[in-house]
């Protein structure tokens, strides 16, 4: 779209009711210290590679990565009506993919004999009216989501774990899916 259209490479945003999903890997800072760092950057390639995949085939946009954290927002910049049913099921397709991954890692441990320890997520999603677009400075911006539904989409993933879940729904998302 941007190679079409070059003039929307500007600061600004527009209001878009969208989907806001906010997944992280539980206890990352004891997991990180299993590596190096060039192992640890292996690991996070090995996890964030699929998850990206999953959430691009439900028409999802990733805004970013920090450390073991990935932020996804549905219906922008592409309209896609049925936005909170899509990323409500990347997130199912997330959580089934971890259950592949850790039993890759349980058998690669194995043949290390070395003890294995599941790999766990937290993921919260939320729906509401956001501001998308291009946000930052004069001298660098990215494509990114602002609003209400960021935030508590990253709440809900931090406090899925109080709650024993891996997936938490904000009641809008729920009300939909």
């Amino acid at each position: 779209q941007l190679a079409r259209h070059p003039e929307r490479l500007r600061l600004g945003g527009e209001t878009r009711m969208v989907t806001v999903l906010a997944a992280d890997i539980r206890g990352f800072a004891a997991l990180a210290e299993r590596f190096d760092a060039a192992g640890l950057s292996r690991f996070m390639r090995r996890f964030l590679t699929p998850m990206t995949a999953i959430i691009h085939e439900w028409q999802g946009t990733v805004d970013k990565y920090v450390g073991d954290r990935v932020t996804a927002f549905w219906n922008a910049p592409l309209d896609d009506p049925d936005h909170p049913r899509h990323a409500a099921r990347a997130a199912l397709a997330m959580r089934r993919h971890l259950v592949r991954l850790n039993q890759e890692l349980r058998e690669e441990a194995a043949q290390r004999r070395a003890r294995s320890r599941p790999v766990l997520i937290g993921i919260g999603i939320a729906t509401g009216e956001c501001s998308v677009g291009n946000f930052g400075s004069a001298q660098r911006f990215d494509y990114s989501v602002l609003g209400e539904p960021v935030t508590l989409a990253s709440r809900l993933q931090s406090v899925a774990r109080t709650y024993g879940a891996d997936i938490l729904l904000g009641e809008a998302v729920a009300e939909t899916v």
